[in-house]
């Protein structure tokens, strides 16, 4: 198959593909192009004695082969062109969603990241968990009100309008923003871009923006906040079980409960003295 880039008129086949290394891919002017290469970088490689590894920040500077121009490529540009989005916030998006760094609204992603991740499919690329956090709720209510507020002209619905978003899509995106979850690959800047600069000025605008500092408390006494409330359920269920083995076997539950206290490093009377007398003095 053959493909032209509509900027630089270049026809490149998929025969005629050459094999490069990371700084001659960076210096592409043909974006689509680079984008093929981009996509082979972000797929599962095996690289010399160090086995599985992800290209774009492995030390090893390999060379690599695009990947095809073909209708699966062809997917992945109309929904770039759909979406209104430039080829490198393309990549940039992809690339914090393949490291877990995207946010959900109410638990789930918006439609368009269910649609990202289905076009993204066929390539069997490299899922990490390395940017993911405990998903909170920071922003969120804030963000509903935003959009519930505005009107069908405002700059929220413009925006919504110019990308092809949902609501759902929108307070993801603002989210991730606000806490500061997005993956700054030093490979690839897209500070100034339309999007960027577009959902920036709103969250600006509604003085939503806080220090990164305050998201890091925040996020903390959020996700201790969820362990209190996750340890508290796990508990309710564990008493009623303890409570029914009491009426068959009370012995059976004193072996359960002093596993646990030696689990916890509780073996002796002295440690349980030693437990309250350092509660105490906290």
């Amino acid at each position: 198959m053959i493909t032209e880039n509509k900027n630089s008129n270049m026809v490149i086949s998929n025969n005629e593909a050459k094999s490069l290394k990371k700084d001659k891919i960076l210096d592409l002017k043909d974006r689509e192009l680079q984008l093929r290469y981009f996509l082979s970088g972000l797929k599962k490689n095996n690289c010399g004695n160090n086995g599985l590894c992800h290209y774009w920040t492995c030390d090893i500077n390999c060379s690599l082969l695009p990947q095809k121009c073909d209708v699966n490529f062809e997917n992945i540009l109309n929904f770039i062109e759909i979406h209104n989005l430039s080829i490198k916030r393309f990549i940039h998006f992809t690339y914090n969603f393949l490291n877990g760094s995207i946010m959900k609204y109410n638990g789930k992603y918006g439609p368009f990241f269910i649609e990202l991740e289905n076009i993204l499919k066929p390539y069997n690329l490299l899922y990490s968990t390395k940017g993911k956090i405990v998903d909170n709720d920071y922003g969120e209510k804030e963000l509903e009100m935003i959009f519930n507020s505005n009107s069908i002209n405002s700059e929220v619905y413009i925006v919504l309008n110019k990308y092809k978003l949902y609501k759902e899509d929108f307070i993801c995106i603002a989210k991730t923003s606000l806490n500061y979850n997005y993956y700054d690959w030093n490979l690839l800047s897209c500070k100034g871009d339309e999007i960027g600069t577009d959902i920036s000025k709103i969250l600006t605008d509604n003085n939503l923006v806080v220090s990164r500092e305050y998201i890091k408390r925040y996020r903390n006494e959020y996700e201790n906040a969820q362990l209190v409330s996750d340890v508290k359920k796990s508990q309710k269920e564990y008493l009623k079980l303890l409570k029914k083995l009491i009426c068959k076997d009370s012995n059976l539950v004193d072996k359960v409960l002093l596993d646990e206290l030696n689990e916890l490093g509780i073996k002796t009377k002295k440690d349980i003295k030693k437990l309250f007398k350092n509660k105490k003095t906290k």
